[in-house]
């Protein structure tokens, strides 16, 4: 019984991560369309993804990245390795 409960947090924790990337993707495609994240759909996406890129930005403020906001892609890939390490 505890193998397969491990298992179901497990599969959780990869699903849960795997979302979180979705919805990363959905907000930088929908900042390229709309730019004012006060209006439907980016309030949503921007709502659930903004405080997760706060440790990205504050530590690629010290980097020189010549403007560009690379955030969600730093994102992208601490949620891929949380993916891996969770599912191993």
């Amino acid at each position: 019984m505890e193998d397969s409960a491990a298992v179901s947090v497990a599969q959780g924790g990869v699903i849960l991560a795997e979302m979180m990337m979705l919805l990363v993707v959905m907000d930088v495609l929908l900042a390229w369309l709309q730019t004012d994240e006060r209006h439907w759909p980016r309030r949503g996406t921007h709502f659930l993804v903004a405080p997760l890129l706060i440790g990205p930005r504050i530590v690629l403020s010290r980097v020189p990245t010549a403007g560009w906001d690379i955030s969600p892609i730093v994102l992208v890939l601490l949620l891929t390795v949380f993916r891996v390490w969770w599912s191993s």
